[in-house]
């Protein structure tokens, strides 16, 4: 029973970092077209 808790965490943190990448990415293509429309507008 202790791997399954070990599983279930490890499981868990991964979910968070994945969770914080995707944010991360999401983020980084925002501020990648936000800066080419004030290329562009300028």
């Amino acid at each position: 029973m202790r791997w399954l808790r070990l599983l279930t965490r490890n499981t868990y943190l991964s979910k968070l970092i994945g969770i914080h990448s995707l944010a991360a990415c999401l983020q980084l293509e925002f501020f990648g077209y936000k800066s080419l429309f004030v290329q562009r507008g300028a």
